[in-house]
């Protein structure tokens, strides 16, 4: 008969070990040079990110933790790569992680927005939605490409 009070071993050490790891990533991961600032400061040009405003649609809203918020915007002409070369984003429909304190609670698919996109490419991800604010329903979007 085999003993199921090894298995329960095995799982709490499992599990133990599981969070003592997580603990050293957390701890890892603070600012060991000075006093921590709060995750959103990283979306600030203070916080090293290039900070666009962006005018889209939403075109999808989170209904499950598997689904995003994305919108269709316009193009960024003065959009920098990773390595500060201007590349300029084209229009296309993308997901917005949101900076925290960012909430979509009071926006509806369709809604015309202005997002304000801090890009910090030290970051994963590496740009966040900071602010949002909703434009007038009459807002004319251009969804003329890049060249």
């Amino acid at each position: 008969m085999k003993s199921t009070s090894g298995l329960a071993v095995v799982l709490v050490g499992v599990l133990l070990v599981a969070l003592g790891l997580g603990g050293l990533l957390l701890v890892g991961c603070g600012d060991q040079n000075g006093p921590s600032r709060p995750a959103s400061d990283v979306w600030t040009e203070a916080g090293g990110a290039r900070v666009y405003t962006v005018r889209g649609q939403v075109v999808q809203l989170p209904t499950s933790p598997t689904t995003e918020f994305q919108v269709r915007h316009e193009a960024i002409p003065d959009f920098e790569d990773r390595n500060g070369e201007t590349v300029g984003m084209n229009v296309m429909i993308m997901p917005f992680p949101l900076a925290r304190g960012v909430s979509i609670e009071s926006y509806e698919i369709g809604d015309k927005i202005e997002i304000e996109m801090g890009v910090n490419w030290t970051q994963t991800p590496a740009w966040a939605a900071t602010r949002i604010r909703k434009l007038p329903d009459d807002t004319a979007l251009d969804w003329t490409p890049l060249e």
